[in-house]
């Protein structure tokens, strides 16, 4: 597609942050439940120590809250987000400073597939680094698919490295 319009613009869907408001929507109902219990109970973590079962409660309720507040950070920010436009690539976390690599400092894109595990099946997962000319490698995570990312960040270096002026 050499046709690509400036900027191009990855940024994670909602899949993100409606997990989030899910797992968060599970918690509070197990926080709700813990919390109206007729008759005292207790929790024990690890067979270490031993708490009340209000207290645990109150504990999972701002484990959930935390939980809530990620996901409307990812929802509102609409992190993470990638931009490819003239100036390079600018990728932004939605915890943590965005990175900007210039075109010039741009070496190549390269994938990691990584093959984990699991008890009935394995995972793969593909992570996209950006590496600079001086050997650094940043992370663009796996929130995108590895192929199409890889892809429009290669053409978009070549186009834009070709429409550099040639240094004296």
């Amino acid at each position: 597609m050499a046709d690509d319009r400036l900027p191009i613009v990855f940024k994670a869907g909602l899949r993100v942050g409606l997990i989030c408001f899910f797992c968060a929507a599970v918690g509070g109902v197990a926080t709700y439940a813990k919390l109206s219990e007729e008759y005292p109970s207790s929790v024990t973590f690890a067979h270490f120590f031993t708490i009340d079962g209000r207290t645990a409660g109150w504990l999972f309720a701002a484990l959930t809250a935390l939980l809530a507040g990620i996901a409307v950070v990812a929802l509102v920010r609409g992190c993470p987000r990638l931009v490819l436009d003239e100036s390079g690539i600018a990728f932004s976390r939605c915890f943590g400073t965005p990175v900007q690599i210039p075109w010039s400092r741009y070496a190549h894109v390269e994938t990691n597939r990584m093959v984990v595990p699991g008890a009935r099946r394995s995972a793969v997962v593909d992570v996209v680094y950006v590496v600079t000319a001086d050997g650094n490698r940043t992370s663009i995570g796996n929130v995108w698919k590895a192929s199409e990312l890889e892809d429009a960040i290669r053409r978009t270096a070549a186009r834009m490295k070709a429409a550099q002026p040639a240094s004296a």
